[in-house]
């Protein structure tokens, strides 16, 4: 489905769309927005768009597949207190260097916390995220950005809690 929606995006943008689209992405980690990747370079550098990135967790959860911590950046980025410590730094940096290759321009850090996996949206938004504060930050971006389109994942209930969530903001 997301393959279906990216590319048949890109096509609408490139035969409706008589001005550059100004476009946001909603995601939930640091590594969602490759899901958007050729969408996002197609509308930043052949279209000449703009696009920014709303990312509502820290990272820090992606500790449990930090595997290569070890090699690159002399961590054990796998156990969970080093991960937790370092990989929100890390992933925002290696997020910002993909970001520039596509073309991302502006990202704003909800800094939300990256507890855990679950399909439990409720959960999420109920006891884990500051839901204000995140709809607060994330309602001011939209304002300020004068988006044509918001792109997020689609909140279905088999999906990662966290992208239900930042989902549900968004469209909130």
């Amino acid at each position: 489905i997301t393959v279906l929606v990216i590319s048949v995006s890109s096509q609408v943008f490139a035969q409706s769309t008589p001005e550059p689209p100004n476009v946001l992405l909603v995601t939930a980690h640091p590594d969602d927005d490759a899901l958007f990747s050729i969408t996002v370079y197609k509308i930043a550098k052949l279209m000449g768009g703009k696009v920014d990135l709303a990312l509502l967790t820290n990272g820090e959860g992606g500790y449990k597949y930090s595997t290569f911590g070890p090699q690159f950046y002399g961590l054990d980025l796998t156990k969970e207190e080093v991960g937790r410590q370092y990989l929100p730094a890390i992933r925002k940096k290696e997020l910002m260097a993909g970001g520039d290759i596509v073309g991302i321009r502006n990202y704003f850090f909800l800094e939300q916390v990256d507890n855990e996996y679950t399909q439990d949206a409720k959960w999420i938004l109920n006891d884990i995220w500051d839901v204000e504060r995140a709809q607060s930050d994330l309602k001011r971006v939209i304002k300020n950005g004068d988006y044509d389109y918001i792109f997020t994942l689609l909140p279905t209930t088999t999906t990662h809690g966290h992208h239900q969530a930042s989902a549900i903001l968004a469209i909130r």
